[in-house]
C-alpha cells in the first residue's frame, strides 16, 4: 500500500485515511496536526518533510469534500477496528 501522492476524488480522501490508519498504524483524526503524533517513547512519529507532505494532502481532502473528512475518516476508523460504522456524510444533509 503506497500514500496518495494527489487528492482528486472522495476516493483518494478515502486511500489517503486508510494508508493513514492501517498502513501507518496512525490514530488519525483531521484536527490533529501530523506534528503533533508521537511513538511510544515520546518521539515525533514524522519529520518535518513528512509531516509537510501529509498536511499539503490533507488540506487537498478538505478542499475537496469539507467537512465529509470526517465521517470519512470514521468509517475508515470504525471499519479497521471491526466496528463498520456507516458513512454519515454532511453534504447529504444540505
Amino acid at each position: 500500500m503506497e500514500m496518495p501522492v494527489n487528492i482528486e476524488t472522495t476516493e483518494d480522501v478515502s486511500a489517503f485515511v486508510r494508508y493513514l490508519i492501517y498502513h501507518e498504524e496512525l490514530n488519525f483524526h483531521p484536527d490533529t496536526p501530523f506534528d503533533d503524533y508521537l511513538d511510544l517513547d515520546g518521539k515525533l512519529v514524522y519529520t518535518s518533510e513528512q509531516c509537510t507532505e501529509r498536511e499539503s494532502l490533507l488540506e487537498k481532502c478538505f478542499a475537496l469534500v469539507g467537512d465529509d473528512v470526517y465521517s470519512i475518516g470514521l468509517a475508515v476508523a470504525s471499519e479497521f477496528l471491526g466496528m463498520n460504522y456507516p458513512v454519515f456524510r454532511y453534504s447529504d444533509r444540505m
